[in-house]
């Protein structure tokens, strides 16, 4: 993530935010996605429901646009 950036995605007047960008933000880690691995790993409501929470949309970054993942 780039000094202060957040990566998001507006669709159908929803405002959409990655959430590794949000974690990277609000944690001292310095690999998010083990961050979020564990974290999932630790909380099975959240693993659960976690396409339903995080819904794969294609982020613009600074550099280009960002796929969307399978």
């Amino acid at each position: 993530m780039s000094e202060g950036l957040l990566r998001r995605n507006e669709q159908e007047q929803k405002w959409y935010f990655s959430v590794s960008d949000v974690v990277e933000a609000l944690t001292d880690s310095t690999d998010i996605k083990q961050y979020l691995k564990r974290l999932r790993q630790r909380d099975e409501l959240l693993n659960s429901n976690w396409g339903t929470i995080c819904t794969p949309l294609d982020m613009i970054t600074i550099y280009f646009i960002r796929p969307r993942l399978s």
